[in-house]
């Protein structure tokens, strides 16, 4: 049976997060400073309430704008507060036209096997731009098996926004909201991902008050694609407006 994984799930604790973010900073990163732009999450992994998940986002580049971010993930025993595993990736998020915003951890139940879990988290990317506004969400996917954290998905778009207006009632916008589901199938030992696709069409006109706009909100078909493992990663498959 699929288990749909946008559910919020209520059992989080935040009572040590700050300490733990800070301690886990000074240890791993002693050189960020208050001048350098980083960004952080915590939460208890609902699923093994003995751990707790940490990530940590940090750039020193001078320029928010053409920043690349070191991304950081931490699996931390609750008990002794030591560190059971961690995934490092030097500059694996930039900012450039599209701007790195936040980030947050999705404990949903990803089970990629009957005997390990994975867990997500989610990467917000968006531009200043009054005119072509863009925003997206990425996810990525951390397994945990073995006392190892490996990524088995990376950056697979799940929200996105983006359009054309002007300073008069004349634009038109696209958004895609992706719903994931893990499957019975299988492949490669690890189950399939099923993402479906729901996608709306918004186009802004003139309203029927004198002066004002208003917006016309199309549903298009919802689209169904499927991740499959290939014995290191998830594939992405390639799909034009994603």
């Amino acid at each position: 049976m699929a288990v749909y994984l946008l559910l919020v799930l209520p059992f989080f604790s935040y009572a040590n997060c700050s300490k733990l973010i800070n301690d886990l900073t000074l240890k791993y990163h002693p050189n960020v400073s208050d001048k350098d732009f980083s960004f952080e999450d915590c939460k208890v992994w609902p699923e093994d309430p003995s751990k707790t998940i940490v990530v940590l986002a940090i750039s020193k580049d001078q320029d928010i704008n053409y920043a690349g971010f070191d991304l950081d993930v931490i699996l931390v025993n609750n008990k002794n507060n030591k560190v059971i595993a961690r995934n490092f990736e030097k500059k694996a998020i930039t900012s450039d036209a599209i701007n790195f915003t936040g980030l947050s951890i999705d404990t949903a139940r990803y089970y990629p096997t009957a005997q390990s879990r994975a867990f997500g988290i989610r990467l917000n990317r968006s531009n200043n731009s009054g005119y072509f506004p863009y925003e997206e969400q990425n996810l990525n996917l951390y397994h945990f098996h073995n006392n190892k954290l490996t990524r088995i998905l990376s950056m697979l778009k799940v929200y996105l926004s983006g359009g054309e207006a002007n300073d008069g009632c004349i634009g038109e916008f696209n958004k895609i909201e992706s719903i994931l589901s893990m499957s019975a199938k299988k492949t490669n030992d690890f189950a399939d991902i099923n993402v479906t696709d729901k996608r709306t069409k918004i186009k802004i006109i003139n309203s029927e008050i004198p002066n004002e706009c208003e917006d016309k909100i199309i549903k298009l078909k919802p689209r169904k694609f499927t991740l499959r493992y290939n014995g290191q990663k998830y594939v992405i498959p390639k799909i034009n407006d994603r």
